[in-house]
């Protein structure tokens, strides 16, 4: 009885040590791996995924590249629900080892159970280069408040403060739109200041009250006087449509500054007081 025992197991015996040998040596490599290195110079690396799976090989019928590519194709689905459509794969390592479960198999005479377990690197696109994102050079006005003061029976101010650049600008319009000729284009560029300018322009029903003399300018930055001017003898006025004498007057003022300005014309002759805002705007 035990020598038919004993004849019984030792075929058995080969038949399991039979397959755990062809599972590790044969067809079914134990394990595996490939360089490390981008998929393409245009995919750029994202992360790892790793993909498992237990598969029954009967009648030993499934190659290892079968088994192999179940495995990627589990690992490309699981990197495409992580990291979108886009995603590609690249086999890392790829490791196999025999499971007991083959024992059901008739004790591998049948086939037997592979735990396969794959890492791949996750791939995705580059992405594009950021479009030039353009910026436009912040662009300066000057407000002024109140922006006019004008009684058309009695008196009126129009305050005007331009830095260079805008007064260039200015030039250059009147000579596209034909109002001053080559010439004087020249001439007035030369005389362009490399500073802002202050511009009033007044008009009063007296004639004698039209005269610059009476009137005193004031300009404050942060408190700190700027500018102080008298008007001056000899500045020609002229009389307007409006019944009016009109006189012009302008002072260079440094265009450096930020904030507001603060202007005071004191009429000496009428013994009254204007005060105005310059405000300094970026847009």
């Amino acid at each position: 009885m035990k020598k038919q025992t004993a004849l019984i197991l030792i075929p058995i015996l080969i038949l399991i040590t039979a397959s755990c040998t062809s599972f590790i040596t044969g067809e079914k490599p134990s394990s595996y791996s490939l360089p490390a290195g981008p998929v393409s110079d245009d995919y750029e690396y994202a992360g790892n995924i790793d993909a498992g799976l237990r598969s029954w090989n009967w009648l030993f019928l499934k190659s290892s590249e079968e088994r192999r590519s179940e495995l990627e194709r589990q690992a490309a689905e699981l990197a495409a629900d992580k990291y979108g459509d886009d995603a590609k794969i690249k086999t890392e390592t790829v490791t196999g080892r025999w499971s007991p479960f083959s024992l059901v198999m008739l004790l591998g005479s049948l086939g037997y159970v592979e735990d396969a377990a794959l890492t791949a690197s996750v791939w995705l696109p580059v992405p594009p280069p950021p479009e030039p994102v353009v910026v436009e050079p912040l662009r300066i006005r000057y407000r002024i408040i109140p922006e006019r003061e004008y009684n058309s029976d009695t008196e009126f101010f129009i305050i005007d403060y331009r830095d260079t650049e805008q007064l260039q600008n200015g030039l250059t319009e009147e000579l596209a739109a034909g109002k001053i000729s080559a010439s004087d284009y020249q001439k007035k560029q030369a005389k362009l200041p490399d500073v802002g300018r202050l511009s009033v322009t007044l008009g009063r029903i007296e004639l004698s009250n039209a005269i610059s003399r009476w009137f005193t300018f004031t300009v404050k930055h942060n408190g700190i006087t700027v500018l102080r001017k008298r008007g001056i003898e000899d500045i020609p006025y002229v009389y307007g449509n409006d019944k009016l004498w009109w006189n012009d007057l302008s002072y260079d003022i440094d265009s450096d500054w930020e904030g507001e300005l603060q202007l005071q014309i004191e009429d000496s002759y009428q013994e009254k007081i204007y005060n105005y805002t310059i405000i300094k705007e970026r847009f």
